[in-house]
């Protein structure tokens, strides 16, 4: 039997496919899982592989294994000693999501559930449609009714279900439980217990990547807060057998358009306050009722960590950086990690010496550019004249550096 296990008061439970919550706390569950011995990891690896298993491939597409990439030039650019971003757009649907989904659509395989479904605002419906076509599930997308209709197209390339429901988000969150248990879908949402241990293997692969480093500094944006609380569940499984020099100090952006979490932070409050009404806000990591929020919250105070809002400029900034310093196009919700670092160097000057990873959660080939890259001339020319043309561009570039080669310090 699949079992889960609460946080907060060690209360194990019976994996329900329709109540990821802990009776008691109310806060999302995790698996169950049984820690090895410490002498198991003579081979940091195979321990690692073991502890936190890649998916078996019956319905993977191929998940997983994107490149930890050092961020030399902004390193320079910003005084930073040691600055990684782990490229989440790689995967296959170009975000995160798919490590948590295909853990859960493996398990409704093994289950014999023959519907699925998930409440988002786009990438992680997306996500859910490619598997459950992979899978040859009936596949049921409710999303909120201000979702960018480019989302919405690229949903409907899976031939799922979809639904735009017009209401209060974190309502519908609530409701797609209900509908899920009288209908038999298994909505497999941001919290749920599966898609938590999808992303602990981020942890993984960011250890095997860096080595013989070790991570001093993680930064995640936090919509939802279950990938933050993945990734932050595995650091502790692995800090609680000594598998760590340190436990990573972590770092969680929001935008502040929609910070519930920021806001609870500042005020030191345990539990944030709820934003109803809310605008439409052009990012993932606006979620007005985060089901995992608090628990994230919990998370940040016990272990000292830090919860940033940043701006639609820092977003925008942070995104051009990435782009025009290292080639590396990010979600603006991606791009808020490097923001929020940004933010935090203000007060925490001792960043700079620290290694640190940004978790990079989606493409931006999924999003779209918040910042403008000035105005770049299109060139025009026919092919007998290109090697003429060639030869004159040249020469006026020649021409720009040499002046500017003169000119005084």
């Amino acid at each position: 039997m699949v079992k889960t296990e609460c946080l907060l008061c060690g209360q194990e439970f019976p994996l329900n496919l329709h109540h990821p919550f802990c009776s008691q706390c109310h806060q999302p569950l995790f698996l169950k899982t049984s820690l090895p011995l410490k002498d198991d990891f003579s081979d940091s690896d195979s321990f690692l592989e073991k502890l936190f298993p890649p998916p078996s491939g019956q319905v993977s597409l191929g998940e997983g294994q994107t490149p930890l990439l050092r961020l030399a030039s902004l390193e320079k650019k910003l005084g930073f000693n040691s600055l990684w971003a782990k490229n989440e757009g790689l995967n296959p649907t170009g975000t995160f999501k798919d490590r948590g989904t295909v853990r859960a659509v493996e398990e409704a395989c093994r289950l014999g559930i023959k519907k699925i479904g998930t409440v988002s605002v786009g990438n992680m419906a997306a996500s859910t449609a490619a598997y459950g076509a992979r899978a040859g599930l009936e596949t049921y997308i409710l999303v909120r009714g201000d979702v960018d209709p480019q989302k919405l197209k690229l949903i409907q390339t899976f031939d799922a279900c979809l639904i735009q429901v017009k209401g209060d988000y974190g309502e519908l969150f609530d409701k797609s439980y209900e509908l899920g248990q009288t209908y038999g879908i298994y909505f497999i949402n941001s919290i749920d217990p599966l898609r938590l241990a999808g992303y602990k293997t981020i942890a993984r692969e960011i250890l095997q990547q860096l080595a013989p480093l070790s991570p001093e500094v993680i930064v995640v944006p936090v919509s939802s807060g279950g990938h933050f609380l993945g990734i932050f569940k595995a650091f502790l499984e692995l800090a609680s057998l000594d598998f760590l020099p340190q436990l990573p100090l972590f770092i969680g952006v929001q935008s502040d358009r929609c910070s519930p979490l920021v806001e609870a932070f500042q005020r030191q409050a345990k539990v944030f306050t709820r934003i109803h009404n809310l605008p439409p806000v052009p990012y993932a990591i606006s979620n007005p009722n985060p089901p995992g929020g608090n628990l994230v919250l919990h998370l940040i105070y016990k272990y000292k960590g830090y919860l940033v809002a940043v701006s639609d400029e820092d977003i925008s900034q942070a995104q051009q950086l990435l782009a025009l310093e290292e080639g590396i196009f990010a979600l603006p919700s991606s791009a808020a990690a490097l923001a929020a670092l940004l933010h935090c160097q203000n007060y925490l000057p001792s960043l700079r010496q620290k290694t640190i990873c940004l978790i990079l959660t989606g493409t931006g080939w999924r999003g779209k550019r918040v910042f403008n890259p000035g105005k770049t001339t299109i060139h025009q020319t026919s092919l007998n004249a290109l090697d003429h043309f060639f030869g004159q561009l040249l020469a006026k570039e020649r021409k720009k550096t040499t002046l500017k080669n003169l000119l005084p310090e």
